[in-house]
């Protein structure tokens, strides 16, 4: 269970018209996507969770974020050939499409999730052989 709260200048303790009730397992601080992320996970695991943010849903670097790992530029692509980040990434991918089909019907949100398809140039045979 997850229970939202939007703190402005005087926290009223009521969220989407209900009252707060109980004690939550965990607070997190912050609803971006780090803040929402935990707490889903958290309540997942059966915790109660609270969620406190002083503006909205991904308001702030979260919600201005373009989500994508190629504007990190060469220093990822090298991270990735060479294994470091590679099962991180494909990982994080995986989970990502996974949730893309299973949030919007547990939150009732289109958050906007679509799979753009993106051409990587090959300039050389090595770099053909790479990108297969």
């Amino acid at each position: 269970m997850i229970e939202a709260v939007q703190i402005k200048r005087k926290p009223t303790g009521v969220s989407g018209g209900k009252i707060l009730t109980g004690r939550p397992d965990v607070v997190v601080i912050g609803a971006g996507v780090m803040g929402c992320s935990a707490a889903y996970w958290l309540s997942k695991e059966g915790y109660k969770v609270l969620v406190l943010e002083k503006e909205a849903v991904a308001v702030g670097a979260s919600g201005m974020a373009s989500a994508h790992w190629s504007g990190l530029g060469l220093d990822l692509w090298r991270a990735l050939e060479d294994g470091r980040l590679a099962e991180l990434a494909w990982r994080s991918f995986q989970l990502h499409q996974e949730l893309a089909s299973v949030l919007p019907q547990e939150s009732g949100i289109d958050f906007g999730y679509r799979e753009h398809p993106t051409i990587r140039p090959a300039f050389s045979s090595e770099e053909v052989e790479r990108l297969k």
